[in-house]
């Protein structure tokens, strides 16, 4: 009994930041999302009135007058601070924080690494769910996500990064908003899948705690999700889980600590379990902590769904940082720079020689 009483205390909030992040939660709320408090936060005052959020934040009222930020990321910064004060109350008492946005524009972009470092200063776990810009809409918007992305790592716990790019890729032939619905639906059932870890597992019975611990491991940390369906339902869950085509998971190899929840309906055998579960740790170091669990859900209607939680996982440098546009930057007040006598193609030569063999 203590530990239902534990997990139903348990507060889980949903924040939806700028335009992009209240579209994606909105969808969630239509997909019918429980346990959760949602809220929508933005600059514009129209787009907060479109929301389905019953909580509803509109930040730098002063400073936009509702009109948004203009697509400009200091704004959203700007109103973040503004509204400070009124986002800290909301974030006091949340235990589990799913931040969500779009990044590259102007609210999300500025305001999710003030919004994260307010929710991890009360006490929240931190998760978020961030997309990158289609390539077609420009490098400086991309420079601009992966800026902010670098900014949030240093305030969340874990994070899940879809690029626009991919939805091309996959929904390519798919009509224009039924493509986006289909992510926002893949973003929701990831979502899904971290609650029902923690609400659903009636085996192995992972625990807010064991999540905390999880997350607490230095270095990436990041979630995925994968469904499978027909004969080889459980191994194709897995498989989805491990090598999805949306979320940049990581490398799960570094991987120190892991969390694997299987879930499925009452009609899940204990093979399919196993082969879920062995499917993964075949692809993890054998220096890894696991820790499993298992879950029903008779919504899964034969499907099996696997949830995977990862930390510790090492991450190339580059991720983050666009080398090629710092170096263009670089070449417009340094002369090394500008007569092409740095190659950062070869980092893992030393800069010196690097410089000596340019010369030579």
């Amino acid at each position: 009994m203590n530990n239902v009483s534990e997990r139903a205390a348990r507060k889980i909030g949903i924040l939806g930041v700028g335009s992009g992040g209240g579209n994606i939660i909105n969808h969630m709320i239509e997909d019918g999302i429980k346990g959760v408090d949602f809220y929508a936060i933005n600059t514009d005052r129209q787009m907060l009135n479109l929301s389905l959020a019953p909580n509803k934040i509109q930040i730098g009222a002063s400073l936009t007058g509702g009109f948004g930020s203009g697509d400009d990321p200091e704004i959203g910064r700007k109103a973040c601070e503004e509204s400070e004060a009124e986002l800290k109350e909301i974030a006091t008492g949340i235990d589990l924080a799913f931040l969500v946005a779009c990044l590259g524009g102007g609210t999300g972009t500025g305001a999710s690494p003030l919004i994260a470092k307010i929710l991890k200063e009360c006490g929240a776990l931190v998760v978020a769910i961030v997309t990158k810009p289609f390539k077609h809409e420009g490098e400086f918007r991309m420079r601009r996500a992966l800026k902010a992305l670098a900014t949030l790592r240093s305030n969340i716990d874990a994070r899940m990064v879809l690029s626009n790019d991919k939805i091309v890729e996959h929904f390519g032939d798919h009509l224009f908003f039924t493509a986006f619905r289909n992510i926002d639906s893949l973003i929701g059932e990831a979502v899904k899948g971290v609650i029902d870890m923690l609400n659903r597992s009636q085996m192995g019975n992972i625990d807010f705690a064991d999540f905390r611990s999880v997350l607490a491991e230095r270095g990436l940390s990041g979630v995925s999700v994968g469904i499978g369906w027909g004969e080889n339902r459980a191994k194709e869950a897995a498989e989805n889980a491990l090598n999805s085509p949306f979320f940049e998971l990581g490398d799960l190899r570094s991987c120190r600590k892991m969390l694997i929840n299987v879930t499925g309906d009452e009609r899940m055998t204990m093979k399919e379990v196993q082969i879920a579960c062995q499917t993964i740790t075949e692809n993890v170091s054998e220096k890894t902590l696991i820790r499993c669990g298992y879950g029903k859900d008779k919504g899964l209607k034969g499907r099996i769904k696997v949830t995977i939680v990862a930390s510790g996982m090492e991450e190339k440098l580059e991720n983050y940082l666009d080398y090629d546009g710092i170096i263009r930057d670089l070449r417009n007040v340094m002369p090394i720079y500008r007569e092409g006598r740095i190659d950062l193609k070869n980092r893992e030569i030393p800069t010196f020689l690097r410089v000596r063999q340019k010369v030579d």
